[in-house]
Protein backbone atom coordinates (compact mmCIF):
# COMPACT_ATOMS: atom_id res chain seq x y z
CA UNK A 1 0.00 0.00 0.00
CA UNK A 2 0.89 3.44 -0.79
CA UNK A 3 0.52 4.84 2.52
CA UNK A 4 2.39 8.41 1.86
CA UNK A 5 0.32 8.73 -0.95
CA UNK A 6 -3.35 8.14 0.47
CA UNK A 7 -2.11 9.79 3.58
CA UNK A 8 -1.79 12.94 1.27
CA UNK A 9 -5.26 12.57 -0.45
CA UNK A 10 -7.09 12.48 2.91
CA UNK A 11 -5.32 15.14 4.39
CA UNK A 12 -6.12 16.96 0.78
CA UNK A 13 -9.51 15.85 1.65
CA UNK A 14 -9.60 16.77 5.26
CA UNK A 15 -8.63 20.17 4.34
CA UNK A 16 -11.10 21.13 1.50
CA UNK A 17 -14.39 19.22 3.17
CA UNK A 18 -13.02 21.21 6.65
CA UNK A 19 -13.31 18.03 8.61
CA UNK A 20 -10.23 15.40 10.13
CA UNK A 21 -10.00 13.19 7.72
CA UNK A 22 -7.17 10.22 7.65
CA UNK A 23 -6.27 7.02 6.61
CA UNK A 24 -8.24 5.47 9.61
CA UNK A 25 -10.43 8.21 10.09
CA UNK A 26 -12.22 9.77 7.30
CA UNK A 27 -15.80 11.80 8.19
CA UNK A 28 -18.49 10.00 9.02
CA UNK A 29 -20.96 8.23 6.92
CA UNK A 30 -24.52 7.91 8.50
CA UNK A 31 -25.97 4.52 7.87
CA UNK A 32 -24.22 2.62 5.63
CA UNK A 33 -25.11 -0.56 4.68
CA UNK A 34 -24.10 -3.96 5.74
CA UNK A 35 -20.29 -4.52 5.64
CA UNK A 36 -20.17 -8.65 3.81
CA UNK A 37 -16.77 -8.89 5.10
CA UNK A 38 -13.92 -9.08 3.06
CA UNK A 39 -14.26 -11.14 -0.14
CA UNK A 40 -17.17 -12.41 1.35
CA UNK A 41 -20.13 -13.26 -1.50
CA UNK A 42 -20.29 -16.95 -2.82
CA UNK A 43 -21.32 -18.40 -5.82
CA UNK A 44 -19.15 -17.09 -8.63
CA UNK A 45 -15.53 -17.43 -9.36
CA UNK A 46 -13.11 -15.51 -7.38
CA UNK A 47 -10.34 -13.70 -8.88
CA UNK A 48 -7.88 -12.60 -5.55
CA UNK A 49 -4.29 -10.12 -6.35
CA UNK A 50 -1.94 -12.32 -4.79
CA UNK A 51 0.81 -10.33 -6.32
CA UNK A 52 2.94 -13.88 -7.75
CA UNK A 53 4.05 -11.30 -10.60
CA UNK A 54 5.07 -8.14 -10.96
CA UNK A 55 3.41 -7.16 -8.08
CA UNK A 56 1.85 -4.56 -8.83
CA UNK A 57 -0.14 -4.53 -12.94
CA UNK A 58 -4.15 -5.70 -13.13
CA UNK A 59 -2.95 -7.11 -16.44
CA UNK A 60 -0.44 -9.70 -15.24
CA UNK A 61 -1.67 -13.10 -15.08
CA UNK A 62 0.37 -14.29 -12.58
CA UNK A 63 -1.03 -11.57 -9.88
CA UNK A 64 -3.72 -13.59 -9.64
CA UNK A 65 -4.46 -16.59 -8.16
CA UNK A 66 -5.75 -19.00 -10.72
CA UNK A 67 -2.83 -16.88 -12.92
CA UNK A 68 -5.89 -15.31 -14.66
CA UNK A 69 -6.65 -12.01 -14.80
CA UNK A 70 -9.96 -10.73 -14.83
CA UNK A 71 -11.18 -9.33 -18.47
CA UNK A 72 -13.92 -8.44 -20.79
CA UNK A 73 -15.49 -11.75 -20.49
CA UNK A 74 -16.38 -11.84 -16.69
CA UNK A 75 -19.78 -9.88 -16.45
CA UNK A 76 -21.23 -13.26 -15.28
CA UNK A 77 -19.32 -14.81 -12.64
CA UNK A 78 -16.33 -12.92 -12.00
CA UNK A 79 -15.65 -11.82 -8.05
CA UNK A 80 -12.24 -9.79 -7.99
CA UNK A 81 -11.32 -9.38 -4.29
CA UNK A 82 -8.01 -6.93 -3.27
CA UNK A 83 -6.09 -7.27 -0.27
CA UNK A 84 -3.51 -4.67 0.81
CA UNK A 85 -1.88 -3.86 -2.44
CA UNK A 86 -0.80 -1.00 -5.04
CA UNK A 87 -2.93 -2.12 -8.47
CA UNK A 88 -2.52 -0.61 -11.43
CA UNK A 89 -4.48 -0.95 -14.20
CA UNK A 90 -3.02 0.19 -17.53
CA UNK A 91 -4.66 2.21 -20.63
CA UNK A 92 -6.20 -0.62 -22.78
CA UNK A 93 -7.58 -2.71 -19.58
CA UNK A 94 -10.80 -3.52 -19.69
CA UNK A 95 -12.54 -5.90 -16.65
CA UNK A 96 -15.91 -6.84 -16.78
CA UNK A 97 -16.75 -8.08 -13.28
CA UNK A 98 -19.78 -9.27 -10.87
CA UNK A 99 -18.48 -7.50 -8.42
CA UNK A 100 -15.06 -5.86 -6.37
CA UNK A 101 -14.27 -6.09 -2.87
CA UNK A 102 -11.11 -3.69 -1.76
CA UNK A 103 -9.94 -4.14 1.66
CA UNK A 104 -8.90 -1.15 3.52
CA UNK A 105 -5.37 -1.15 2.62
CA UNK A 106 -6.01 -1.96 -0.73
CA UNK A 107 -5.65 0.71 -3.79
CA UNK A 108 -6.77 0.63 -6.85
CA UNK A 109 -5.75 3.02 -9.82
CA UNK A 110 -7.89 2.80 -13.64
CA UNK A 111 -6.17 5.39 -15.45
CA UNK A 112 -7.30 6.92 -18.38
CA UNK A 113 -8.01 4.58 -20.92
CA UNK A 114 -8.95 1.78 -18.73
CA UNK A 115 -12.35 1.01 -17.38
CA UNK A 116 -13.90 -1.44 -14.62
CA UNK A 117 -17.55 -2.06 -14.70
CA UNK A 118 -19.90 -4.10 -12.38
CA UNK A 119 -22.89 -5.97 -13.08
CA UNK A 120 -24.05 -7.83 -9.94
CA UNK A 121 -27.44 -7.51 -8.27
CA UNK A 122 -27.15 -4.17 -6.17
CA UNK A 123 -29.17 -6.14 -2.98
CA UNK A 124 -27.06 -9.58 -3.57
CA UNK A 125 -24.07 -8.62 -4.83
CA UNK A 126 -22.62 -5.11 -4.34
CA UNK A 127 -19.16 -4.33 -4.84
CA UNK A 128 -17.02 -2.72 -1.56
CA UNK A 129 -14.62 -0.59 -1.63
CA UNK A 130 -12.69 0.05 2.17
CA UNK A 131 -9.69 1.62 0.54
CA UNK A 132 -8.66 4.13 -2.10
CA UNK A 133 -9.68 3.67 -5.31
CA UNK A 134 -8.19 6.11 -8.09
CA UNK A 135 -9.61 7.11 -11.12
CA UNK A 136 -8.78 8.55 -14.46
CA UNK A 137 -10.67 6.48 -16.61
CA UNK A 138 -14.22 4.89 -16.21
CA UNK A 139 -15.79 3.01 -13.25
CA UNK A 140 -19.35 1.94 -13.32
CA UNK A 141 -21.49 -0.34 -15.03
CA UNK A 142 -25.62 -1.50 -13.80
CA UNK A 143 -24.13 -2.85 -10.13
CA UNK A 144 -23.66 -1.02 -7.07
CA UNK A 145 -20.30 -0.21 -5.71
CA UNK A 146 -20.28 1.47 -1.95
CA UNK A 147 -17.35 3.89 -1.28
CA UNK A 148 -17.61 2.87 2.95
CA UNK A 149 -16.40 4.89 6.12
CA UNK A 150 -12.63 4.96 5.63
CA UNK A 151 -12.18 4.50 1.95
CA UNK A 152 -11.08 7.47 -0.34
CA UNK A 153 -12.35 8.06 -4.17
CA UNK A 154 -10.14 10.45 -5.45
CA UNK A 155 -9.39 11.15 -9.23
CA UNK A 156 -5.51 11.03 -10.93
CA UNK A 157 -5.52 15.00 -10.53
CA UNK A 158 -4.05 16.04 -7.77
CA UNK A 159 -5.26 19.67 -7.48
CA UNK A 160 -8.76 21.23 -7.87
CA UNK A 161 -7.87 23.72 -10.26
CA UNK A 162 -6.36 20.98 -12.58
CA UNK A 163 -8.53 20.31 -16.13
CA UNK A 164 -8.62 16.39 -16.90
CA UNK A 165 -9.48 15.77 -20.81
CA UNK A 166 -11.45 13.54 -20.84
CA UNK A 167 -12.35 13.75 -17.33
CA UNK A 168 -12.88 10.65 -15.27
CA UNK A 169 -16.02 8.77 -16.02
CA UNK A 170 -18.62 7.17 -13.81
CA UNK A 171 -20.55 5.43 -16.48
CA UNK A 172 -23.19 2.45 -16.57
CA UNK A 173 -22.57 1.30 -20.24
CA UNK A 174 -19.16 0.25 -20.88
CA UNK A 175 -20.02 0.11 -24.49
CA UNK A 176 -20.22 3.44 -25.14
CA UNK A 177 -16.58 4.01 -23.80
CA UNK A 178 -15.17 0.85 -25.33
CA UNK A 179 -15.22 -0.43 -28.58
CA UNK A 180 -15.84 -4.03 -29.61
CA UNK A 181 -17.83 -5.29 -26.82
CA UNK A 182 -20.89 -7.85 -27.00
CA UNK A 183 -24.25 -6.53 -27.05
CA UNK A 184 -25.10 -8.33 -23.31
CA UNK A 185 -22.42 -6.22 -21.91
CA UNK A 186 -23.98 -2.78 -23.12
CA UNK A 187 -25.89 -1.92 -20.02
CA UNK A 188 -27.75 1.56 -18.68
CA UNK A 189 -28.21 2.87 -14.52
CA UNK A 190 -25.84 1.50 -11.76
CA UNK A 191 -24.40 3.79 -8.66
CA UNK A 192 -22.26 4.65 -6.46
CA UNK A 193 -23.02 5.55 -3.15
CA UNK A 194 -20.09 7.43 -1.40
CA UNK A 195 -20.32 6.71 2.50
CA UNK A 196 -17.45 8.47 3.44
CA UNK A 197 -15.47 11.62 0.89
CA UNK A 198 -14.70 11.73 -2.44
CA UNK A 199 -12.87 14.35 -4.32
CA UNK A 200 -13.75 15.35 -8.18
CA UNK A 201 -10.54 17.42 -9.14
CA UNK A 202 -9.58 17.31 -12.83
CA UNK A 203 -13.85 16.87 -13.30
CA UNK A 204 -16.11 14.26 -13.36
CA UNK A 205 -18.88 12.85 -16.03
CA UNK A 206 -21.72 10.58 -14.97
CA UNK A 207 -22.91 8.90 -18.16
CA UNK A 208 -25.18 6.09 -19.64
CA UNK A 209 -27.93 6.82 -16.66
CA UNK A 210 -25.36 6.28 -13.94
CA UNK A 211 -26.35 7.83 -10.34
CA UNK A 212 -23.56 9.19 -7.84
CA UNK A 213 -25.66 9.27 -4.35
CA UNK A 214 -23.42 11.44 -1.57
CA UNK A 215 -23.98 9.91 1.63
CA UNK A 216 -20.95 11.35 2.54
CA UNK A 217 -18.73 14.43 1.63
CA UNK A 218 -17.96 15.25 -2.29
CA UNK A 219 -15.37 17.92 -3.47
CA UNK A 220 -15.67 18.99 -6.84
CA UNK A 221 -12.86 20.39 -8.65
CA UNK A 222 -13.08 23.62 -10.58
CA UNK A 223 -13.75 21.36 -13.70
CA UNK A 224 -16.78 20.61 -12.72
CA UNK A 225 -19.20 17.22 -12.83
CA UNK A 226 -21.34 16.54 -15.94
CA UNK A 227 -24.25 14.67 -16.51
CA UNK A 228 -25.78 12.90 -18.96
CA UNK A 229 -29.41 11.80 -20.10
CA UNK A 230 -30.63 9.88 -17.52
CA UNK A 231 -27.70 9.92 -14.63
CA UNK A 232 -28.31 11.72 -11.60
CA UNK A 233 -26.30 13.04 -8.69
CA UNK A 234 -28.38 13.15 -5.35
CA UNK A 235 -27.09 14.43 -2.15
CA UNK A 236 -29.11 12.78 0.83
CA UNK A 237 -30.10 14.76 4.13
CA UNK A 238 -27.23 15.38 6.19
CA UNK A 239 -24.57 15.31 3.88
CA UNK A 240 -22.77 17.95 1.51
CA UNK A 241 -21.16 18.68 -1.69
CA UNK A 242 -18.31 21.40 -1.15
CA UNK A 243 -17.69 23.37 -4.41
CA UNK A 244 -14.33 25.16 -3.51
CA UNK A 245 -13.27 27.60 -6.88
CA UNK A 246 -15.90 28.22 -9.76
CA UNK A 247 -17.27 24.57 -10.49
CA UNK A 248 -20.66 24.03 -12.56
CA UNK A 249 -22.68 21.28 -12.83
CA UNK A 250 -23.68 20.92 -16.21
CA UNK A 251 -25.39 18.79 -18.65
CA UNK A 252 -23.37 16.75 -20.95
CA UNK A 253 -25.06 16.38 -25.05
CA UNK A 254 -29.01 15.70 -25.29
CA UNK A 255 -31.42 13.70 -24.66
CA UNK A 256 -34.01 12.46 -21.89
CA UNK A 257 -34.69 12.00 -19.12
CA UNK A 258 -32.81 15.58 -18.08
CA UNK A 259 -30.06 14.80 -15.65
CA UNK A 260 -30.73 16.13 -12.63
CA UNK A 261 -28.90 17.29 -9.48
CA UNK A 262 -31.18 16.40 -6.25
CA UNK A 263 -29.97 18.48 -3.09
CA UNK A 264 -31.33 17.14 0.52
CA UNK A 265 -28.07 18.18 1.96
CA UNK A 266 -25.71 20.95 1.84
CA UNK A 267 -24.30 22.50 -1.26
CA UNK A 268 -21.49 24.80 0.23
CA UNK A 269 -20.03 27.39 -1.87
CA UNK A 270 -16.74 28.66 -1.00
CA UNK A 271 -14.56 30.94 -2.57
CA UNK A 272 -12.04 30.16 -5.36
CA UNK A 273 -8.05 31.23 -4.64
CA UNK A 274 -8.80 33.94 -7.09
CA UNK A 275 -9.61 37.50 -5.68
CA UNK A 276 -12.52 37.91 -8.31
CA UNK A 277 -16.18 36.98 -7.41
CA UNK A 278 -16.84 33.35 -7.80
CA UNK A 279 -19.78 31.83 -10.01
CA UNK A 280 -20.90 27.91 -9.77
CA UNK A 281 -23.93 27.36 -12.28
CA UNK A 282 -26.18 24.47 -12.19
CA UNK A 283 -27.57 23.75 -15.44
CA UNK A 284 -29.30 20.34 -15.29
CA UNK A 285 -32.64 20.11 -13.47
CA UNK A 286 -32.65 21.26 -9.97
CA UNK A 287 -34.69 19.58 -6.95
CA UNK A 288 -35.30 18.56 -3.34
CA UNK A 289 -35.35 20.27 -0.04
CA UNK A 290 -31.75 21.06 1.00
CA UNK A 291 -29.73 24.25 1.75
CA UNK A 292 -27.25 26.36 -0.56
CA UNK A 293 -24.63 28.01 1.37
CA UNK A 294 -22.51 30.55 -0.24
CA UNK A 295 -20.12 32.68 0.96
CA UNK A 296 -19.81 36.46 0.78
CA UNK A 297 -19.36 37.90 -3.04
CA UNK A 298 -19.76 34.39 -4.66
CA UNK A 299 -22.85 33.04 -6.25
CA UNK A 300 -24.87 29.64 -6.99
CA UNK A 301 -27.07 30.36 -10.34
CA UNK A 302 -29.77 27.76 -11.12
CA UNK A 303 -30.84 27.71 -14.42
CA UNK A 304 -33.21 24.87 -14.49
CA UNK A 305 -34.82 25.60 -17.80
CA UNK A 306 -36.43 28.88 -16.33
CA UNK A 307 -36.88 32.27 -17.99
CA UNK A 308 -34.20 33.61 -16.05
CA UNK A 309 -31.46 32.03 -13.53
CA UNK A 310 -32.51 32.02 -9.87
CA UNK A 311 -29.32 33.27 -7.67
CA UNK A 312 -28.00 32.20 -4.26
CA UNK A 313 -26.29 34.57 -2.48
CA UNK A 314 -24.58 34.64 1.00
CA UNK A 315 -27.17 33.93 3.19
CA UNK A 316 -29.63 32.17 1.54
CA UNK A 317 -31.16 29.26 0.97
CA UNK A 318 -32.79 28.49 -2.19
CA UNK A 319 -36.17 26.50 -3.02
CA UNK A 320 -36.37 24.65 -6.37
CA UNK A 321 -38.19 22.12 -8.51
CA UNK A 322 -41.76 20.81 -7.95
CA UNK A 323 -42.97 22.39 -4.85
CA UNK A 324 -42.04 20.49 -1.23
CA UNK A 325 -45.04 20.25 0.21
CA UNK A 326 -45.49 20.64 3.66
CA UNK A 327 -49.21 20.29 5.16
CA UNK A 328 -50.38 20.60 2.13
CA UNK A 329 -48.14 23.50 0.92
CA UNK A 330 -44.59 24.71 -0.57
CA UNK A 331 -42.35 26.26 1.75
CA UNK A 332 -39.17 28.27 0.45
CA UNK A 333 -36.83 29.70 3.35
CA UNK A 334 -33.93 31.96 3.97
CA UNK A 335 -31.40 29.81 5.60
CA UNK A 336 -31.24 30.11 9.35
CA UNK A 337 -27.51 30.63 10.84
CA UNK A 338 -27.26 30.89 13.79
CA UNK A 339 -27.37 35.01 15.23
CA UNK A 340 -29.17 35.64 12.04
CA UNK A 341 -31.55 38.07 13.16
CA UNK A 342 -34.47 38.10 10.96
CA UNK A 343 -35.57 35.75 8.11
CA UNK A 344 -38.05 35.39 5.57
CA UNK A 345 -40.66 32.41 4.07
CA UNK A 346 -42.77 32.53 0.80
CA UNK A 347 -44.99 29.60 1.35
CA UNK A 348 -46.89 28.96 -2.15
CA UNK A 349 -50.98 28.42 -2.00
CA UNK A 350 -52.22 24.47 -1.34
CA UNK A 351 -53.50 25.04 -5.00
CA UNK A 352 -50.68 25.32 -6.70
CA UNK A 353 -50.67 22.03 -8.96
CA UNK A 354 -47.86 19.69 -7.57
CA UNK A 355 -46.96 19.06 -11.56
CA UNK A 356 -46.56 22.76 -11.94
CA UNK A 357 -42.88 23.60 -10.78
CA UNK A 358 -42.45 26.84 -9.04
CA UNK A 359 -38.85 28.00 -8.98
CA UNK A 360 -38.68 30.52 -6.10
CA UNK A 361 -35.52 33.06 -4.83
CA UNK A 362 -35.85 34.57 -1.15
CA UNK A 363 -32.89 36.03 -0.28
CA UNK A 364 -31.81 39.24 1.54
CA UNK A 365 -31.00 42.77 -0.30
CA UNK A 366 -28.93 44.69 1.43
CA UNK A 367 -28.12 47.01 -0.94
CA UNK A 368 -31.87 48.29 -1.20
CA UNK A 369 -31.99 49.10 2.83
CA UNK A 370 -32.89 52.86 3.63
CA UNK A 371 -32.81 54.97 7.03
CA UNK A 372 -36.20 53.43 8.64
CA UNK A 373 -36.27 50.24 7.49
CA UNK A 374 -36.35 47.54 9.86
CA UNK A 375 -33.36 45.44 9.51
CA UNK A 376 -32.93 45.00 5.41
CA UNK A 377 -35.46 43.97 2.25
CA UNK A 378 -35.78 41.25 1.19
CA UNK A 379 -36.92 39.68 -2.03
CA UNK A 380 -39.53 37.10 -2.37
CA UNK A 381 -39.31 36.14 -6.06
CA UNK A 382 -41.60 33.38 -8.19
CA UNK A 383 -41.65 31.96 -11.46
CA UNK A 384 -44.82 30.08 -12.36
CA UNK A 385 -46.59 30.58 -8.91
CA UNK A 386 -50.48 30.38 -8.93
CA UNK A 387 -51.94 32.65 -6.57
CA UNK A 388 -55.46 33.92 -6.07
CA UNK A 389 -57.19 36.75 -4.07
CA UNK A 390 -58.68 33.40 -2.54
CA UNK A 391 -56.19 30.98 -2.38
CA UNK A 392 -52.86 34.07 -2.26
CA UNK A 393 -49.35 32.63 -1.19
CA UNK A 394 -47.73 33.86 2.31
CA UNK A 395 -44.97 35.27 2.85
CA UNK A 396 -43.60 35.58 6.47
CA UNK A 397 -40.79 38.19 7.61
CA UNK A 398 -39.40 37.40 11.15
CA UNK A 399 -37.87 40.35 12.94
CA UNK A 400 -36.13 39.15 15.78
CA UNK A 401 -36.93 41.36 19.61
CA UNK A 402 -33.52 43.07 18.99
CA UNK A 403 -34.10 44.46 15.68
CA UNK A 404 -37.39 46.05 16.94
CA UNK A 405 -36.80 47.40 19.97
CA UNK A 406 -39.65 46.96 22.19
CA UNK A 407 -42.44 47.20 19.20
CA UNK A 408 -44.62 44.31 18.32
CA UNK A 409 -46.13 43.43 15.21
CA UNK A 410 -48.91 45.68 15.67
CA UNK A 411 -46.34 48.49 15.35
CA UNK A 412 -44.77 47.36 11.97
CA UNK A 413 -46.00 48.40 9.00
CA UNK A 414 -44.83 46.40 5.68
CA UNK A 415 -43.85 48.03 2.20
CA UNK A 416 -43.38 46.56 -1.06
CA UNK A 417 -41.16 47.75 -4.18
CA UNK A 418 -42.78 46.68 -7.55
CA UNK A 419 -39.58 46.62 -9.40
CA UNK A 420 -36.10 48.25 -9.19
CA UNK A 421 -36.09 51.90 -9.30
CA UNK A 422 -39.96 51.67 -8.15
CA UNK A 423 -41.50 53.77 -5.22
CA UNK A 424 -41.65 51.91 -1.84
CA UNK A 425 -45.49 51.56 -1.15
CA UNK A 426 -46.91 50.55 2.27
CA UNK A 427 -49.47 46.90 1.58
CA UNK A 428 -52.57 47.68 3.56
CA UNK A 429 -54.26 45.45 6.34
CA UNK A 430 -56.55 42.00 5.13
CA UNK A 431 -59.93 41.84 5.11
CA UNK A 432 -61.61 40.04 7.92
CA UNK A 433 -61.34 36.81 5.09
CA UNK A 434 -58.04 37.41 4.82
CA UNK A 435 -57.75 38.65 0.91
CA UNK A 436 -56.95 41.82 -0.07
CA UNK A 437 -58.79 45.09 -0.08
CA UNK A 438 -60.29 46.46 -3.07
CA UNK A 439 -58.31 45.99 -6.00
CA UNK A 440 -55.25 45.26 -3.94
CA UNK A 441 -53.09 42.33 -4.93
CA UNK A 442 -51.46 42.15 -1.41
CA UNK A 443 -52.25 42.42 2.37
CA UNK A 444 -50.60 42.40 5.72
CA UNK A 445 -52.76 39.65 7.81
CA UNK A 446 -53.62 41.62 11.03
CA UNK A 447 -56.98 39.17 11.91
CA UNK A 448 -55.36 37.77 14.82
CA UNK A 449 -55.91 33.77 14.17
CA UNK A 450 -53.33 31.91 14.35
CA UNK A 451 -51.15 31.96 11.65
CA UNK A 452 -51.68 35.99 11.02
CA UNK A 453 -49.01 38.38 11.73
CA UNK A 454 -48.43 37.52 15.32
CA UNK A 455 -45.44 37.62 18.55
CA UNK A 456 -43.22 34.90 18.98
CA UNK A 457 -43.99 33.05 22.61
CA UNK A 458 -40.62 32.55 24.70
CA UNK A 459 -38.57 34.16 21.63
CA UNK A 460 -37.01 37.30 23.48
CA UNK A 461 -39.91 39.48 21.35
CA UNK A 462 -39.41 38.48 17.83
CA UNK A 463 -42.24 39.12 15.75
CA UNK A 464 -43.70 37.32 12.39
CA UNK A 465 -45.67 39.79 9.98
CA UNK A 466 -47.79 37.82 7.22
CA UNK A 467 -48.31 38.65 4.01
CA UNK A 468 -51.05 37.00 1.99
CA UNK A 469 -50.42 38.07 -2.11
CA UNK A 470 -50.60 37.32 -5.55
CA UNK A 471 -47.74 38.76 -6.05
CA UNK A 472 -43.90 38.79 -5.67
CA UNK A 473 -41.09 41.27 -5.33
CA UNK A 474 -39.34 43.15 -2.51
CA UNK A 475 -40.28 43.39 0.95
CA UNK A 476 -39.43 45.95 4.35
CA UNK A 477 -40.82 46.06 7.60
CA UNK A 478 -40.69 49.70 9.08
Amino acid sequence: MNIKRHTAVAAALAAALGVAASVDGSPAAADPPPDPGACALTGMTTYAFDGGGDGTSWSDPLNWSGDVAPGPDGQDDAYVCLGAFDVDMEAGDLALVQAIDMELFAQLTVPAGAGLFVYGDPETRPSTVRGYLELGGAVGGPGRIDLMPNSLFGTTAFSSDTVLDPAPALAGDPCALFDGLPPAACATGGELVDHSAMNGYGGLRLIGGYDLIIDGALVPGDAGIGLAAGSRLVIRAGHQVNVHGDGDFYVIGKGKPRPALINHGIIRKFRGGGPDRGVTVISTRYGGDGEVWVEEQDEVIITDGSRRPAEVTAGSLLGSGPCRRDSGDCRFTTLSKSGKRQSAVLEAPSSQPESQRALVEVRPRADLRRPGDLGIPYLVHADELEATPLTPARIELRYDGSLLDGRTWADVQVFRQRGAGAPWRRIRSCESDGTPPGTARACVDRNHHADSSRQVPNSGGDAILVVRTTVTSRWVGR
